[in-house]
């Protein structure tokens, strides 16, 4: 009888899918069950206060099953792509080829100076820059006559470290015969690994996998490395019209891609491309069919970049969740911003407006010690304010990192 008790409980604790497609554990009535089932094992007039041996024992129980069964609604939920996260997102992407962007590294050009003909060896080779942030070196490389050479460091952390003019100089392990370091250009900043929000958006992006429907150019260049955005546009007719505010060719596609090298993108292009169908764009590239071995000229657009810059002012309210450096602390988080790498957030995309509601927002969600009390934007040539900017649908807005203005408010 108490094998038939515990069954039932546990066959209904598990009956817990929602109209709206989430697993909901229901643990309410699991101490009741537990309860029930010692009294029809040990008779009704067993004690059931807490402070006996078997209460004890039956709270643990009850909070067994209630584990057991979120355990189980957290793997039943993993199966579902818009609440999976981690690991399982990654499983569930790859069913339509798509994968995470991997972090990656800053990566500087670096002048080493020292003893001629001397053999520098590759990663053991470190240098630092005044932040602290460990460099290594990417390749062996030979001093010339003269005791110089450029080689390129690796930043040892994945991620935006950044590393400005001038700053990797000290050496912190290398052969005898190397004395100087010294970067006279900054370094491509590395990239945080691509978040869930992210990479959900982009499993949708790559889900058609057909060919010259307008989905399907979105889902080929969405496989193109290092592109960052992409938009498709058609002209059925015979004539050019104007479409979303840019002239495209009679019987054409419109493309624009941001990011990414051109060939990849070409070759992205032309394979979903239908027969008979022109190209509207101001870059071309010469595509060999690999069928007829003939080659075809693909016409592509990139978009323009306006500058602009922003504004922004903030307060300390908790001085834990700030560090020391707070004017590159939030220059790095409109940074972050722009580039799309704020959880849930798409960035300064092509055709994207500037908004400073947003600005704010995301400076806040990165920087929980502080209050944004104020944020404007603003062209790089204009004034600032606090409306939107507009983009068009080939533009995009950047914000360099000298044309953001910070002030800490007191």
């Amino acid at each position: 009888m108490a094998e038939d008790l515990q069954k039932r409980s546990l066959e209904n604790a598990y009956q817990f899918i929602t109209d709206q497609g989430v697993i909901v554990p229901d643990t309410a009535a699991l101490r009741e069950a537990v309860q029930a089932e010692w009294k029809a094992a040990l008779g009704d007039n067993l004690s059931l206060e807490e402070s006996t041996p078997q209460g004890r024992l039956i709270e643990i129980q009850s909070l067994a099953r209630a584990t057991t069964l979120q355990l189980c609604a957290l793997a039943v939920n993993m199966m579902n792509p818009n609440l999976a996260f981690g690991m399982g997102l990654d499983a569930l992407a790859s069913f339509s080829n798509t994968t995470r962007t991997a972090a990656t590294r800053t990566r500087v050009l670096v002048q080493l100076t020292g003893t001629p003909n001397t053999n520098i060896p590759a990663n053991t080779t470190q240098g630092k820059t005044a932040a602290g942030d460990i460099f290594y070196l990417e390749n062996p490389v030979q001093l010339d006559r003269n005791g110089q050479a450029q080689a390129y460091f690796l930043a040892q952390e994945t991620g935006p470290v950044a590393c400005q003019v001038g700053e990797l100089t000290q050496i912190v392990s290398g052969p005898l015969g190397l004395e100087r370091l010294n970067n006279g250009i900054p370094g491509e900043v590395g990239a945080e690994q691509e978040s869930d929000a992210s990479l959900k958006v982009k499993r949708l992006d790559q889900l058609p996998q057909g060919a010259a429907l307008l989905e399907d150019y979105v889902s080929a260049l969405s496989k193109v490395p290092n592109i960052r955005g992409y938009l498709a546009l058609e002209n059925y007719n015979a004539d050019a019209m104007e479409i979303a505010g840019v002239m495209v060719n009679g019987h054409s596609v419109y493309i624009i891609a941001d990011g990414g090298e051109d060939e990849a993108v070409a070759e992205a292009i032309f394979k979903i491309k239908s027969g008979g169908c022109g190209y509207t764009g101001d870059t071309s590239v010469s595509i060999t069919d690999p069928v007829s071995g003939v080659g075809y000229e693909v016409k592509f657009n990139r978009p323009e970049l306006v500058n602009c810059k922003a504004s922004v002012s903030v307060k300390i309210t908790d001085a834990s969740g700030t560090t020391s450096d707070l004017q590159s602390a939030v220059k790095n988080a409109v940074l972050n911003w722009q580039n799309g790498q704020v959880s849930g957030v798409e960035g300064l995309n092509i055709g994207t407006s500037v908004s400073p509601f947003e600005l704010s927002a995301a400076v806040s969600d990165q920087l929980p010690g502080l209050f944004v009390t104020d944020s404007q934007v603003g062209l790089k040539t204009g004034d600032l304010g606090y409306a939107n900017l507009p983009m068009k649908i080939n533009q995009r807005a950047v914000i360099l990192e000298e044309d953001i203005t910070v002030e800490v408010l007191q």
